[in-house]
């Protein structure tokens, strides 16, 4: 870990830290999926909800932070959604998940490594990510190539896999994976996405952003800790000292609300 960090709010993509190789969220806690939300639940956050999910240009007016140049990296930030992603790139993120997260997984007592289960949340049409890619060139070219037999120049080299969802009422913004390539660690790449994805949530009117660690992943831990995340009142051992489940759940309210 290195020990430069962000200060906990002033803006949102000055400043440049300690980033972790891999953090995922536990399957099996996932939240319903907006298209699922029905009776007493379908309330004015799930339809701020839903509209952020319609919104397919929801990152264009962020266009002067979808780069990062720094500390030797030169990298397009790009919005993805599962039906846009090349299938190369969707084996590379269970390949790299796999790669940064199965020994903690296999670590913590009671869990495992369930790659049928990983590689459908991947998947799973409420999954948004924002993928670093080592190629500045400007994408969609690159990326249509990505999918054909020509192949590409763009290398995804991290990728932060999120959610918009719905809990007590209010609209949030799950993180679910952040996963570096050794290549790109301890650059600041982690953080940068990290703080891009706050300043997301925040300006749509989100309540929190919330997140999920394993008990094994120390630094992970240490990691968001840094960034201001705290333990949520609804993580196993604030609910319960005698809970073990493994993980815990961290958030981080919107300081504008």
């Amino acid at each position: 870990m290195e020990g430069e960090l962000f200060n906990t709010w002033c803006h949102p993509l000055v400043a440049r830290g300690c980033c972790e190789a891999g953090y995922s969220r536990i399957e099996g806690t996932s939240h319903p999926a907006p298209e699922m939300v029905t009776g007493t639940e379908n309330t004015e956050a799930t339809h701020t909800v839903t509209q952020l999910y319609k919104d397919a240009s929801l990152f264009n007016k962020y266009a002067n932070y979808m780069k990062y140049e720094k500390r030797g990296l030169h990298c397009s930030i790009l919005y993805q959604e599962p039906a846009d992603l090349p299938k190369s790139w969707s084996k590379w993120m269970l390949d790299l998940t796999r790669t940064n997260m199965k020994a903690h997984y296999e670590a913590c007592p009671g869990w495992g490594w369930r790659e049928r289960e990983k590689k459908s949340e991947l998947a799973h049409p409420s999954a948004r990510y924002l993928v670093a890619a080592s190629s500045v060139a400007e994408s969609e070219e690159n990326i249509a190539a990505c999918n054909s037999e020509q192949g590409c120049d763009v290398k995804p080299v991290a990728f932060l896999h999120f959610r918009f969802e719905v809990e007590d009422h209010k609209p949030i913004l799950y993180l679910y994976e952040l996963q570096l390539d050794n290549s790109v660690q301890r650059k600041g790449l982690g953080q940068f996405l990290v703080r891009l994805l706050e300043l997301v949530a925040w300006q749509s009117g989100l309540s929190q952003l919330k997140l999920t660690v394993l008990n094994t992943n120390d630094g992970a831990g240490l990691f968001y800790k840094s960034m201001g995340f705290a333990l949520d009142q609804t993580s196993p051992s604030a609910v319960s000292l005698d809970a073990a489940p493994g993980y815990e759940i961290l958030s981080k309210k919107n300081p504008r609300l």
